[in-house]
């Protein structure tokens, strides 16, 4: 890959990749069943996995963990996880420590019932105690509840509470891999897929929402030029 932007004399056993993850394993929102063969996958291209281990510094020699070892880097690249925007926290509504409104289960802030929030700026509480993922898929969801229930807020009709449907979850490694489940629910089991029908079904989704924000037409010349780019485009983009 590095070939075909001129680094001609750079060895791929040059270039070491460390990740870093604070949790037990990597990938920890989503089943252990899917952590588990990313890990493997992520470790046979060579990539060093650092699990329980927490940053407490990032400068230009590198990453240096809570123990105080220095894991030398030229390049770091930092993904801590969601956080909202902080003008979220300035608007006198009660927020969490990351700047998400809190709401009720029907996406009104609990301060003010003619403040809505969804997806990452809102933290909906689910019937379980626990709080909506930060997922595609769950901002997708309360989007078309939110059409509805702004409907019936207008109409003096009473709103409905939004519930999470967890449909599966897809990672996929570039050209390697792919792995995930789908079909995951209370009337049915999840369904594990890897390899070719796993990059299949994510790139089906990464189409449909393209079709949700472009439609049709436009999707489908996106996937005419995406097919001649992939002959024309090194696969790597370094800038």
């Amino acid at each position: 890959m590095l070939h075909s932007y001129g680094f001609s004399s750079l060895e791929d056993r040059q270039v070491k990749v460390h990740l870093i993850e604070a949790a037990p394993r990597i990938l920890p929102a989503l089943p252990e069943r899917i952590g588990k063969p990313v890990a493997k996958e992520l470790s046979k291209l060579g990539v060093d996995i650092h699990v329980d281990t927490r940053v407490t510094c990032a400068d230009s020699r590198g990453i240096t963990t809570a123990d105080g070892t220095l894991i030398e880097a030229d390049l770091s690249v930092w993904a801590a996880g969601i956080r909202a925007p902080s003008f979220l926290s300035e608007l006198g509504l009660s927020t969490e420590r990351n700047h998400q409104v809190k709401v009720h289960q029907t996406m009104q802030s609990i301060d003010d019932e003619f403040i809505f929030a969804l997806g990452d700026c809102a933290s909906c509480p689910q019937p379980d105690d626990k709080r909506v993922p930060p997922r595609a898929q769950a901002a997708h969801q309360q989007a078309s509840l939110m059409v509805k229930n702004l409907r019936a807020a207008l109409a003096g009709k009473p709103l409905k509470e939004f519930l999470f449907k967890d449909y599966g979850s897809l990672i996929s490694l570039a050209h390697f891999d792919a792995v995930g489940s789908l079909m995951r629910g209370a009337s049915a089991r999840s369904l594990f897929i890897e390899g070719r029908l796993a990059k299949f079904f994510y790139a089906s989704l990464y189409r449909m929402h393209q079709m949700a924000i472009h439609g049709v037409v436009k999707t489908g010349m996106t996937v005419i030029v995406d097919g001649l780019n992939r002959y024309l485009r090194p696969k790597m983009k370094l800038h």
